[in-house]
């Protein structure tokens, strides 16, 4: 049986572990609950921050967060599968960002549950997450994209108070708008099942 470990990915691990195969996972912390919750402050930066915070006087000396929406060319090689953030960065927009790894995950542990409990996967196998879900990722990211478009040119194009864009007031308008894209937030453009099984065309790309 192939052993697999996995970086920062304890959903992954558990879907795959639960399944039989054996699992390495490597997270900060025991309780992998406390990254997925949002603990984004280190300890080794607290400890950097300990009577020192006084210098910290003005904003200037604050980094902002830089936004980024890219996306690995190659999700895989031998013996390597990035999923997830490690693939492709998706915008804060919409809080998507979870929803999209969390189906990387599931896909990943339904494409490759098998092949692993049989020893047999390659790293064909591995590609084939890449081409089922990289089509939803990017459209994906397509809307964020749009989202910043339209936020910025509202915010910065226009001194006066903030209000929606028109495009997007004509939009709520329309019956069942607002339900639609609740879904697409809540569930995204390709929703995953845990233990279902992935129609992967061989070959396809």
């Amino acid at each position: 049986m192939n052993s697999v470990c996995i970086v920062g990915g304890g959903p992954a691990g558990m879907m795959l572990a639960r399944a039989g195969v054996q699992v390495t996972v490597l997270e900060k912390h025991k309780d992998f609950f406390r990254d997925f919750r949002g603990d984004t402050i280190h300890p080794s930066t607290l400890e950097l921050l300990k009577g020192r915070t006084a210098e910290i006087d003005s904003f200037d000396k604050l980094k902002l967060l830089t936004i980024q929406v890219n996306h690995l060319q190659q999700w895989a090689m031998p013996g390597l599968l990035c999923i997830g953030d490690a693939a492709h960065a998706m915008s804060p927009v919409g809080g998507i960002g979870i929803n999209i790894a969390l189906q990387d995950a599931v896909a990943t542990a339904n494409i490759l549950t098998d092949g692993l409990l049989a020893s047999t996967t390659t790293v064909h196998d591995l590609a084939q997450v890449q081409h089922y879900r990289q089509a939803a990722v990017r459209n994906t990211q397509q809307f964020q994209i749009a989202a910043h478009y339209m936020l910025s040119k509202a915010v910065l194009g226009n001194p006066e108070a903030l209000k929606p864009p028109v495009v997007l007031r004509v939009l709520t308008r329309i019956p069942g708008f607002q339900r639609m894209v609740g879904r697409f937030i809540g569930m995204g453009l390709q929703p995953q099942h845990i233990g279902t099984e992935c129609s992967i065309p061989v070959g396809t790309s």
